[in-house]
């Protein structure tokens, strides 16, 4: 894990590999259904270690300590060791693919940082506990209620500089219909990666949210 393959990275591109670090053990996490306590607290380990790295490159970005700890998230972020067993599969990711096949413009992070928020407010009725469980431990408070997870996310973009919506790739709200007719079609032809299936409804309220 060589610091000095990410040299030349600005800081905004490696707020962006955060993001594709950090949602590849929480989505598992979120949609998850088995106890699986060692992966769980595993994912939540290398959730926060995450979150914490990219804080530490805003204010050291030439660090090669933070940036080989960067690298070393991701090899185990994608590793397994985090999210298998626990039943929970990759659904934000999924919408992503969607947007950047259209949209080549959009690189895979920046979609998946635009799309994570209102992703989680869908979620939320669904998975209120395992939500809650997860920001618990990174804002290390028992019993963290909605709006502080939300207000956290919304400092924490802001902080490192995250992106919020599509419209700056040239998408807007006629492009929604692309979007959900290609969801469609993702899910009738690989119903093994969908083992929850948005409505149409939600699914045009999350993409709407993306364009504010």
């Amino acid at each position: 894990m060589d610091p000095l393959l990410s040299k030349t990275l600005d800081l905004n591109y490696l707020s962006l590999c955060a993001i594709d670090i950090i949602t590849h053990m929480l989505e598992p996490f979120i949609t998850g259904f088995y106890k699986a306590e060692i992966q769980r607290g595993i994912a939540k380990f290398f959730i926060k270690k995450t979150i914490d790295t990219i804080r530490a490159l805003k204010k050291e970005p030439n660090n090669t300590d933070l940036r080989g700890n960067m690298h070393i998230l991701s090899g185990l972020a994608l590793s397994g060791i985090a999210t298998r067993g626990t039943g929970g599969f990759h659904e934000l990711h999924w919408l992503e693919h969607i947007v950047s096949g259209f949209f080549d413009n959009v690189s895979h992070p920046a979609g998946l940082s635009i799309l994570l928020i209102p992703w989680l407010k869908y979620r939320w009725e669904k998975n209120k506990e395992n939500i809650t469980d997860l920001f618990s431990f990174i804002l290390q408070k028992e019993n963290v209620k909605k709006e502080e997870i939300f207000e956290y996310l919304d400092k924490f973009y802001k902080e490192i500089n995250l992106e919020r919506s599509f419209r700056k790739y040239g998408i807007n709200e006629k492009d929604i219909d692309n979007f959900v007719k290609e969801y469609a079609f993702l899910t009738a032809k690989f119903p093994k990666f969908f083992p929850e299936k948005i409505d149409e409804k939600n699914l045009i309220k999350i993409f709407e949210q993306t364009l504010l």
